[in-house]
């Protein structure tokens, strides 16, 4: 009998949070400037077309000054305000998916692990909130060659 397709692999996940000494929109400008949104219809182009990997690679290089893109952003005041809520809030899905190929290229699970990032705001000021998982032992990165591993620094 074939064993079960389930499984389950525990991990921990750190999070940093910033004092950003700043109003939430201040910090928020800042923020997408800083970290640009994907250029989705350039991507879909090279995807329509079946560029070459190298063209994906060239186009995030420019797009992304600092190495990260927002993939989705999720602001949350219009919502939160209903319910008489005060403090800001935006959650965003960002990073870079030429890294992310090199590592998923070894270890699919990669897709699960991802970062998010989130503005959370007062109105004495606002903090970046940004979760990482945790360093991963060795062994539960089985499968990638030694040079390749990724290290979740």
């Amino acid at each position: 009998m074939a064993g079960t397709p389930e499984s389950s692999v525990r991990y921990s996940v750190n999070r940093l949070t910033v004092e950003t000494h700043s109003t939430p929109a201040e910090f928020q400008s800042r923020y997408e400037e800083a970290v640009p949104s994907l250029p989705a219809e350039h991507v879909a182009a090279l995807v329509q077309q079946h560029a070459p990997w190298q063209e994906m690679v060239d186009l995030v290089a420019a797009a992304a000054p600092h190495g990260f893109l927002i993939y989705f952003k999720n602001d949350v005041d219009p919502v939160v305000r209903l319910a008489g809520d005060r403090a800001s809030g935006v959650a965003y899905l960002m990073g870079n998916h030429i890294t992310m190929e090199r590592m998923y290229r070894y270890q699919r699970a990669v897709l699960s692990t991802r970062p998010c990032t989130r503005l959370s705001g007062r109105s004495r000021g606002s903090r970046l909130l940004h979760r990482r998982q945790a360093k991963r032992p060795v062994r539960q990165l089985r499968g990638l060659p030694h040079h390749r591993r990724w290290r979740g620094t």
